[in-house]
């Protein structure tokens, strides 16, 4: 789990010292999650208000490079993709409003 916290420092520098904590992942779930981790530096920024998006261009290209090909099982985790990608920014929104506060 420590390489989980680390990861998560990565990109989440608060998240450095905090108590590991057990996160489960199905295993249906784990190619995306591995993918999602390699897209870590395809982020769009935006100036003060912090990462806006992936760079979908970037994630085509790199499931390119995996040798996904198109069909059923990209289009599935394209859309694991896009679902990590709305739970990091919600997450992120909230982390800012609490540092606001």
């Amino acid at each position: 789990m420590g390489a989980l916290v680390g990861k998560l420092a990565e990109v989440m520098p608060e998240a450095a010292g905090q108590p590991e904590e057990e996160i489960y992942l199905w295993p249906d779930c784990a190619q995306a999650w591995d993918v999602f981790w390699q897209l870590k530096g395809q982020w769009h920024s935006g100036g003060m208000g912090g990462r806006t998006g992936l760079s979908l261009a970037c994630v085509r290209a790199h499931l390119d490079e995996l040798g996904v090909d198109p069909g059923p099982e990209r289009r599935e985790l394209w859309q694991l993709l896009l679902d990590a990608q709305d739970a990091a920014l919600e997450t992120w929104a909230q982390l800012r409003e609490r540092d606001a506060a």
